[in-house]
């Protein structure tokens, strides 16, 4: 593997483990839903639609907020931690500015309870939130 790779992505090679034949990857250590949706998934769509996602811009599409769309729904996300009980959930941090420090827990909950709230009627063609709320909740 290139040493520039390695660097970027933390992975230096392939594990010992696979070394061993009575280990089936990834039969033994299945990946979870934690990693692949909280962890991956959102944290890319958040990149996404802040417009810092792998140096990317919004090409012909109009998915991505202006700064100020983000800022607001940065902090409605943080002030909406005041009205909700802390049995719930922990609170949740300014998404627009804290976004890289949030836990799978903080995601979760912003995915399933306040994301669908805060981005309603953000997007400027109503069929990116159908989608966003379709792979979000369901």
């Amino acid at each position: 593997m290139p040493k520039n790779r390695s660097k970027g992505s933390g992975i230096k090679g392939p594990s010992n483990l696979f070394n061993l034949r009575s280990l089936h990857f990834p039969l033994y250590f299945p990946y979870d839903f934690m990693d692949l949706i909280w962890e991956n998934l959102v944290k890319n769509f958040l990149k996404l639609w802040s417009g810092d996602f792998k140096g990317l811009d919004a090409g012909q599409e109009t998915y991505q907020f202006t700064k100020s769309v983000w800022e607001a729904i940065g902090a409605a996300t943080t002030a909406s931690g005041s009205t909700i009980p802390s049995a719930y959930g922990v609170r949740v941090p300014n998404i627009a500015g804290d976004g890289v420090y949030m836990s799978a827990e903080m995601l979760s909950f912003w995915t399933l309870y306040l994301g669908p709230v805060l981005l309603y009627r953000r997007f400027s063609d109503e069929s990116y939130y159908n989608v966003v709320a379709a792979v979000l909740v369901y």
